[in-house]
């Protein structure tokens, strides 16, 4: 056949899903850079699971001819959101530093540049942590703060964290603290995650006003007390200990899900041993109201 990339550069934008998705597979057997850029145009479109999948597909199998070609400056996309996806799966770090780049020049869409920022920190260091995760002049978009992207990108960054430990320079405290504090429980809530996982004992003074404060949304105030527990300070361990043998109704209210009355915060402690309680085989403590039988 003919120029088969032509005719399948119209078929990855055929109106039938399934006709993409066929156009996108008979890209993966067309061992050419020409070949990624044609299939990756199907994302100008809806995709569903299958089509995800054989796109993901393609990316790797069409790797050995394109990413060299990208490397060399010689494969063209037609979209930045196309090559963002792409390197978004792949995550090479040599690729990456195209993602940075893109995401400096504003060139991509609110979701492409969510998904690429996600990608930077996954493969980043703490100064991109700092720079294109957690700082709030980041998500600006058009003059206005996107805080439903920065709170998906904070959850993301928690999540990277979690997995792969590393530490946060002091400079991330302050922007931290100031998240925490925002009037979005979205963006709060993971930046309590972080001072925790970050170990900003500093930090205690405002995660135990967020904690025990009973007008503060009882999701944010459950996220600092677990950031209390990963903080790890005397004072934490002996204000979590104390609110747990209160036992009142405002507290219980906390989990309302577990045992009405009983008080029982679920603390990811370093050092839970210390404290008065249970450890389940998730190495969770839950504090528990003096008296009162664990279930």
């Amino acid at each position: 056949m003919d120029a088969p990339l032509e005719l399948l550069s119209e078929s990855v934008h055929d109106i039938e899903g399934r006709v993409r998705l066929e156009a996108i597979v008979a890209c993966s057997a067309i061992l050419s850079p020409r070949s990624m850029q044609v299939a990756v145009e199907a994302t100008d479109h809806p995709v569903d699971q299958w089509i995800d999948y054989a796109l993901k597909q393609t990316i790797h199998r069409l790797l050995p001819v394109w990413l060299p070609a990208f490397k060399q400056g010689e494969s063209q996309f037609t979209k930045p959101a196309h090559l963002a996806f792409i390197l978004n799966e792949i995550k090479d770090r040599d690729a990456v530093s195209s993602l940075r780049s893109m995401v400096d020049a504003g060139a991509l869409n609110k979701a492409a540049n969510r998904n690429a920022i996600i990608s930077i920190l996954a493969n980043g260091d703490p100064k991109d942590f700092y720079q294109y995760g957690i700082h709030p002049d980041r998500h600006m978009r058009n003059k206005q703060y996107d805080s439903v992207s920065h709170a998906v990108i904070l959850e993301a960054l928690a999540q990277i964290l979690e997995t792969n430990p590393a530490a946060l320079p002091e400079k991330n405290l302050q922007v931290l603290k100031d998240l925490a504090l925002h009037t979005d429980k979205r963006i709060g809530i993971p930046a309590l995650k972080l001072i925790g996982l970050a170990g900003f004992k500093d930090a205690s003074g405002i995660v135990v006003e967020i904690a025990t404060r009973e007008d503060y949304d009882p999701e944010l105030r459950v996220a600092a007390l677990r950031a209390m527990g990963d903080l790890d300070t005397a004072g934490n361990r002996n204000k979590l200990i104390d609110l747990a043998r209160k036992g009142c109704k405002a507290h219980a209210s906390l989990a309302g899900h577990h045992v009405p009355c009983e008080i029982r915060f679920t603390l990811r402690c370093r050092s839970c041993s210390r404290l008065s309680g249970k450890r389940n085989n998730l190495g969770i403590i839950r504090l528990k109201h003096p008296g009162l039988v664990d279930s």
